[in-house]
C-alpha cells in the first residue's frame, strides 16, 4: 500500500469492514438525495408550467406567494440553517 493511502485509511487504526459499511451508507445518501433533487426539479418545472396558464396579475400574486413559502421554509428571517 502506498503512502497516501495509509494517510487517508490507515488499516492499522481503521476497522475495515467498518469503513465499508460506512461507506455504502454515504453512497446510498448520495443516491438518495440526487433522487429528491431531480423530483424537486420535475416538480418546479410542473409549477412554472401551470404558472405560465395564468393572467399577468395572479401569476404576479402567485410568485410573492411562491417567494414568501420559500422565505418561510428555508428560514431566511432566522438566518438558521433548515
Amino acid at each position: 500500500m502506498n503512502d497516501t493511502y495509509n494517510w487517508f485509511y490507515n488499516p492499522n487504526f481503521v476497522n475495515r469492514q467498518n469503513y465499508w459499511q460506512h461507506q455504502n451508507e454515504i453512497m446510498q445518501y448520495q443516491l438518495n438525495q440526487q433522487k429528491e433533487t431531480l423530483n424537486a426539479y420535475k416538480a418546479m418545472r410542473d409549477f412554472l408550467d401551470a404558472v405560465e396558464k395564468l393572467d399577468p396579475q395572479h401569476r404576479d400574486e402567485l410568485c410573492v406567494l411562491f417567494l414568501g413559502e420559500i422565505a418561510h421554509r428555508c428560514n431566511w428571517n432566522n438566518n438558521r440553517p433548515l
